[in-house]
């Protein structure tokens, strides 16, 4: 198989010499892809593979949770990113090294690679079986009936009726077991990696969906279009997603305005971002740029974001994935026109403001609602923009034109 087409499955989660792996969806790209990968050096993109599969494997083996030992499961997922991380610059390297570089086995890299991703893949999808299998019977009840409300990346904030999802939801549930007498929220929660699983979910069994600051987590636009057309797969029809984000238009100008009243509010909201390179530069580019996708952790859900949308990326995003034009609005903070979805509130990130006053233009965050149509058809037009924007983007990852 043509290298530019293995980097392509890798992405996709996909591995060719396991048949423990699912795709999590159709990759018509593996042409363009093979095409481009006579440019690459063979080492150096392999090595990079190897990066990206590693990656997958620690994002993985995040979904879930060794009992008895939450703080290794946790190290050994650290331990794997970091080791991604060096063998993508080892990949950068040999490609400067060219013909005189050294001799890597990456076949055997990779061959343990692949069977570590193939070991947490399996593990990964019995184990989200069984936790979908404890949810409540009242929210099993309401999945059965297209009623359901999902909250995607509830951090800490887990919302009662609601189904919460989140990397870490095996932690919630054990902190609500211990800390709750009638347990009523444990059994609402499911740990899934969001950037690399399907929603356990079956076709139109949510009523609404809530996220808030997690979309940014993902890579854009292969993780966000996988995961968007999730979203749109398991909303009910006449189902409304609300989304919220950072504004990257309003921290770009907050920058370029030097407006020291957004600075001031900032470092009050997130004081536990490291502000000492601002304090000795007074420039805050090194924070500013890695919040809105300029970060050297591409690829890592945890704390580091991968983008920044403003309201046409997201509502470009959005229509991509199925939501009609007409459906697609501007919201503010607890201004949802749905009463189930006016839980902004629970949000600290959604709730800030950078000049103390809570008006439309001073939240630090964009709110974005989008209702599926009653009778959901595919849009040609739609795929192929999806299609060309996911083509462009194997093409800059594969260093082509």
């Amino acid at each position: 198989m043509a290298t530019g087409a293995r980097v392509m499955l890798f992405i996709w989660g996909v591995a060719e010499t396991s048949t423990a792996f699912m795709p999590l969806a159709p990759c018509p790209f593996l042409s363009a892809c093979s095409t481009a990968s006579s440019s690459l050096s063979a080492r150096g993109s392999d090595c990079r593979r190897a990066a990206r599969a590693l990656l997958m494997a620690e994002g993985a083996g995040r979904d879930w949770h060794m009992k008895g030992e939450p703080d290794d499961a946790e190290a050994r997922s650290d331990r794997m990113l970091k080791m991604s991380l060096m063998l993508a610059r080892i990949g950068g390297d040999l490609e400067a090294l060219g013909r005189g570089g050294c001799d890597i086995d990456i076949d055997r890299v990779e061959r343990e690679i692949t069977s570590l991703y193939a070991i947490t893949s399996s593990r990964k999808e019995k184990d989200v079986a069984s936790q979908v299998s404890r949810l409540s019977p009242s929210l099993r009840d309401e999945l059965g009936q297209g009623a359901a409300k999902l909250h995607l990346g509830c951090g800490r904030n887990v919302m009662p009726g609601w189904i919460n999802v989140d990397l870490y939801g095996w932690r919630l549930r054990d902190a609500l077991q211990k800390t709750t007498a009638e347990n009523t929220n444990s059994d609402s929660v499911i740990s899934l990696n969001l950037a690399t699983t399907p929603l356990p979910l079956d076709d139109g069994t949510c009523q609404c969906i809530y996220t808030s600051h997690m979309l940014e987590h993902l890579s854009h636009p292969v993780e966000t279009s996988i995961f968007m057309e999730e979203v749109f797969r398991v909303l009910a029809p006449g189902g409304v997603l609300r989304v919220v984000v950072p504004d990257a238009q309003k921290w770009l100008k907050s920058y370029t305005s030097r407006d020291e009243n957004f600075l001031v509010s900032a470092r009050q909201h997130w004081n536990h971002w490291d502000w000492r390179t601002f304090e000795e530069q007074q420039s805050w580019l090194d924070l500013l740029l890695p919040y809105l996708g300029a970060s050297s952790l591409k690829g890592a859900l945890t704390g580091s974001h991968q983008f920044g949308f403003d309201e046409s990326s997201l509502r470009a995003l959005l229509e991509r994935s199925g939501f009609p034009r007409d459906s697609i609005e501007r919201s503010s903070f607890q201004r949802s026109r749905h009463s189930l979805l006016r839980v902004d509130d629970r949000s600290h990130a959604a709730g800030a403001t950078f000049d103390g006053e809570e008006s439309d233009d001073t939240y630090f965050s964009l709110f974005m609602e989008a209702r599926k149509p009653e009778v959901s058809a595919a849009s040609p037009a739609a795929f192929q923009q999806r299609d060309n924007a996911l083509q462009k983007f194997v093409k800059t990852l594969l260093g082509t034109r």
